[in-house]
């Protein structure tokens, strides 16, 4: 049996965690905004929570998310990992030796491994989007002014893209387009097709709380008058929750 130099051994063993460095790990990357991006389809494509990722966001204008922006996600931050760098000037033997004791120890088991502690993530405020119309017809999203033409109440319910829904038509607009995120369905008599519309007063968690800018892209057998259908991207039943709601749309272009 091989007898080790203990007091080389503790030279070694002590010269590596004397070398032993900080370095800072990065648990969740940022993710910068593309052209059309949402809170919601960005959500979507990360699977998380719209409300949660508007809260770790407070400082973004939903309405105004440009290619470039920088989208923090929930729960990120630095965390610090330290590593072992092997002494410089070890000698040829003593490094041996100091390989041989490493390869023959026990792998640390998950119980005996340390857990970074994690630090509670900061209150912020949610984000949200505020609508006030002006005698000029100008109507202020977050801040924002936007002309209108006019606006108009009207009663709403939701859809989704299911067949069951839109039969051949399924997941598409009368366009034929994609159904996406600020599709409404819409009476051509009262809502032109295309027109760009402002969604406000309404309560649901599938959608942006505040309002949102979407296009009356769609059609549907019973929307007729002051009605309109909102698509959201979720499921029929959790749609069934939005019921019938009263809501303002303004007519921007």
């Amino acid at each position: 049996m091989k007898i080790f130099n203990l007091k080389k051994l503790s030279i070694t063993l002590i010269t590596a965690f004397l070398a032993v460095q900080s370095i800072t790990v990065v648990a969740a990357a940022p993710y910068y905004a593309k052209d059309g991006d949402t809170f919601f389809n960005i959500a979507k494509a990360n699977n998380i929570d719209m409300n949660d990722l508007m809260k770790a966001n407070p400082n973004v204008d939903p309405l105004n998310i440009y290619q470039g922006l920088k989208i923090d996600f929930p729960g990120a931050k630095e965390q610090k990992a330290e590593v072992a760098s092997a002494p410089a000037a070890a000698s040829e033997p003593l490094a041996a030796e100091a390989k041989a004791v490493a390869k023959s120890a026990p792998a640390p088991t998950a119980k005996n491994e340390e857990k970074p502690v994690e630090k509670p993530e900061p209150k912020k405020k949610e984000a949200t989007v505020s609508a006030f119309a002006s005698s000029d017809n100008v109507v202020h999203i977050s801040g924002e002014p936007t002309s209108y033409k006019k606006s108009i109440n009207v009663k709403a319910t939701a859809y989704t893209a299911a067949a069951s829904e839109n039969g051949s038509w399924a997941g598409k607009d009368y366009f034929g387009n994609q159904l996406k995120h600020g599709t409404i369905a819409v009476d051509p008599d009262m809502i032109p097709l295309g027109t760009k519309v402002f969604v406000t007063g309404y309560s649901f968690n599938g959608l942006p709380a505040g309002g949102f800018v979407g296009r009356a892209n769609d059609i549907g057998g019973s929307i007729k008058g002051n009605r309109i259908d909102i698509f959201v991207d979720t499921t029929q039943s959790s749609a069934s929750k939005f019921g019938i709601q009263n809501v303002k749309v303004f007519i921007l272009s």
